[in-house]
């Protein structure tokens, strides 16, 4: 076999096993696909990485100097996490250009493009294969999804993002809902909370998943000075007035808390509102 196209292969290889879990994404997807209502939203592909005791610091700088280099090269708009607290170090989503046809992501026109960048600066596909096994040996635990987010929100978000901008803090809530739920609780989130959280002008990431650990995963700008109780914030209150006051808001939150099976609130830092970006 040529050199140069097994060391492409192995990277792949490695791709493969840090992002996709394939063959139950494509089941989901083709659910997904028969909803009359999914040109609504705009698809993301969601890794979700811990990395071993040590190496956090290090897989970080990595991912900025290496992979993300790459991608403003190809004009990709990775969606990055950082984390203070919980389960995962690194959460990134990238938009599926071709929509849901695109969850099978290794496969993509999107990622062999960003491979082939990627051996270009790197210097060859061998040094490529290197450094992806180098950055593959930090990893303890990695999994991945498909979401989805309303194609109204995508504009915003994309814009406000910025590659190395000013680190913003973000309250994360990671939801699951009981069985059958997903539908019940969506429909809260799409004609209660979101239309509120619209007229705040706050900055909100809501993705709602096709496949994955999560069911729904919602990131809130907050404000730093309070991360000792990320359960609130200074800006809830804009919220609360725009459900329509205290008691429309406790109503409404008491629905959709009759669906969950598990919420779990962490902290994130995230490079959003630079000085050219919408905010």
């Amino acid at each position: 076999m040529n050199q140069s196209l097994k060391c492409t292969l192995i990277i792949v290889a490695a791709l493969s096993s840090w992002f996709f879990n394939g063959s139950s994404i494509a089941t989901a997807a083709e659910d997904a696909n028969s909803e009359a209502s999914s040109d609504d939203y705009v698809y993301y592909y969601g890794a979700f990485n811990r990395f071993k005791p040590g190496k956090e610091q290090e897989a970080r700088e990595f991912i900025y100097d290496h992979f993300w280099t790459v991608d403003k090269v190809i004009g990709r708009k990775p969606i990055a996490f950082d984390f203070v607290t919980g389960p995962w170090h690194h959460i990134v989503f990238f938009r599926l250009e071709n929509g849901i046809a695109d969850a099978e992501f290794a496969n993509t026109a999107q990622v062999q493009k960003w491979l082939k960048q990627f051996e270009k600066q790197e210097g060859s596909p061998e040094a490529a294969a290197k450094s992806q096994a180098h950055f593959d040996a930090m990893i303890d635990e990695s999994t991945s999804g498909v979401f989805k987010i309303p194609a109204a929100d995508v504009e915003a978000i994309e814009t406000a993002y910025s590659f190395k901008s000013k680190k913003n803090f973000f309250r994360v809530v990671f939801a699951n809902y009981k069985e059958g739920k997903q539908p019940a609780a969506t429909k809260v989130i799409m004609e209660q909370f979101r239309p509120a959280r619209l007229k705040t002008g706050r900055m909100v990431v809501p993705l709602f998943s096709v496949a994955g650990p999560y069911d729904h995963i919602v990131f809130v700008h907050v404000d730093p000075s309070n991360l000792n109780n990320i359960s609130a914030d200074s800006q809830d209150a804009d919220w609360v007035e725009a459900m329509g006051g205290p008691e429309k808001t406790a109503k409404a939150q008491n629905t959709y808390s009759d669906y969950l099976r598990r919420v779990v609130r962490e902290v994130a830092v995230s490079s959003w509102y630079d000085d050219n970006a919408t905010k």
